[in-house]
């Protein structure tokens, strides 16, 4: 007789006698995966956090990490492909810098080089590391600045804790 294990048990509390047994290992599967690699997630924004500020350049977090801690009281419960990040449109060079120091590469057609550039044009880059984490750096939060003006790195904002005593803006 096979038996439910960890996140499985707490699955089969809600599907009851609905859901057959693979379907709730494969769930549980899927759960515990989406929870390694967002813990990966939060460990990547509190380096990144940690190296933006050393460099003294502004960024907020957008949706991620944050998001999830506030709308699902877990940062580990909603799953994420990417972490987005909001810069200032002065601080994109050294931002595009930083990110090639910590081994972050921008997907083609942007290199470090034409950070700038770029994002005159486009509200975002990719940047993506050999391990697969993933960075859409911002300089806004629309293609269009006229979508939502104001908004920007200098916005009010909070600070979410993401893990006992460490927080993201």
């Amino acid at each position: 007789m096979r038996t439910l294990k960890g996140p499985a048990i707490f699955l089969a509390q809600f599907a009851g006698d609905k859901a057959p047994f693979d379907t709730l290992e494969s769930l549980a599967k899927s759960s515990r995966q989406i929870a390694a690699k967002n813990l990966q997630a939060v460990g990547d924004c509190i380096r990144l956090r940690d190296a933006f500020a050393a460099e003294r350049i502004p960024m907020l977090f957008v949706k991620g990490a944050s998001l999830a801690r506030l709308a699902y009281r877990s940062p580990f419960a909603k799953q994420s492909k990417d972490i987005d990040i909001l810069v200032g449109t002065s601080d994109f060079s050294r931002a595009a810098l930083l990110l090639g120091n910590l081994k972050f590469t921008p997907a083609p057609p942007v290199t470090v080089a034409t950070a700038t550039k770029w994002h005159r044009r486009m509200k975002e880059s990719e940047w993506a590391r050999s391990d697969g984490g993933q960075i859409d750096l911002h300089g806004r939060l629309a293609n269009s600045p006229k979508l939502i003006p104001g908004l920007g790195v200098e916005s009010p904002c909070q600070e979410v804790e993401i893990a006992p005593g460490e927080t993201l803006r």
